[in-house]
């Protein structure tokens, strides 16, 4: 690999420059001592690091001397050069693998949401949340901090108060979602909510901001016109951030920038920033 070959060469740079100094200067020991019994005439200083020290020598000989002498300007220049260059190969790396993560737990929200829609409709029999009086109806804000929105209705727990046990609350065995902050979206962006809408009737070209969502790739929405539809909206995501999601949840779907941002379950809107992720349709 280029990024393996890089670190092999530098190591070796580092390693022959330390050699040539410590070599030169006779930092450790006196630089004329040389063994000449095995032919080597390396510096008895290698032969004490590798554990080989001369029998039938007296140590005085090779006394250790003390010196001033150490890396000299050019070659500090030359390590500090070598740092720069492995900070330079590394960073990008770094960055990429933090962007990943956020993206891939993005998606791990995502499929918990999910989840607990599916719960909840199979208790209440319907993806609305509940108003006072147990009925379900539309709310568009999707903001945690508003008790009649949907991830407050799911994050709920069916002894809190807001209970009130009438119409379809004699059904609700909430919590069904641990947690929903709409000012800690899980991983990209400043802001998440969980809406709930009618869409836009079937067939209707789809673009980044409608009630459409296309799932077979033909440019058109696929949700019933009389369904109700479940999704997130994100605020101040990257083109980049939505990428790596929409090739996770809609890999395949879409042949141009424009098709992808479109089309499938992820939408992006390039004006704004803002991406939408379909969660369920009843």
């Amino acid at each position: 690999m280029p990024f393996l070959k890089n670190l092999h060469l530098t190591t070796e740079i580092i390693y022959r420059s330390l050699s040539r100094t410590l070599a030169r200067e006779g930092s450790l020991v006196n630089r004329e001592a040389y063994l000449e019994t095995d032919g080597s005439r390396r510096p008895l200083f290698v032969k004490y690091c590798l554990g080989n020290k001369p029998t039938g020598l007296s140590f005085s000989r090779y006394q250790i001397r003390e010196t001033n002498h150490g890396f000299t300007l050019i070659e500090m220049i030359g390590v500090l050069a070598v740092i720069a260059i492995l900070v330079a190969l590394l960073l990008p790396k770094v960055f990429e693998i933090i962007a990943e993560s956020k993206a891939n737990s993005l998606v791990a929200a995502v499929r918990t949401y999910e989840t607990a829609i599916v719960d909840y409709y199979a208790d209440i029999g319907s993806i609305l949340p509940l108003d006072v009086g147990g009925t379900p109806v539309v709310e568009q804000g999707g903001d945690s901090a508003n008790p009649l929105s949907l991830p407050a209705r799911l994050t709920l727990d069916k002894s809190d108060p807001l209970n009130t046990e009438t119409n379809s609350w004699v059904k609700f065995n909430g919590p069904y979602l641990v947690k929903f902050s709409t000012n800690s979206p899980p991983g990209l962006g400043s802001a998440v909510q969980m809406k709930t809408r009618t869409p836009n009737p079937y067939g209707t070209a789809t673009n980044a901001s409608n009630g459409t969502y296309d799932f077979n790739n033909d440019g058109n929405s696929d949700i019933p016109t009389n369904a109700y539809l479940a999704f997130l909206r994100i605020t101040d995501v990257g083109l980049k951030d939505f990428e790596r999601v929409d090739n996770i949840l809609d890999r395949g779907i879409g042949a141009t920038p424009t098709e992808r941002q479109l089309r499938g379950r992820v939408k992006y809107n390039t004006g704004s920033n803002v991406m939408r992720i379909y969660l369920m349709h009843k």
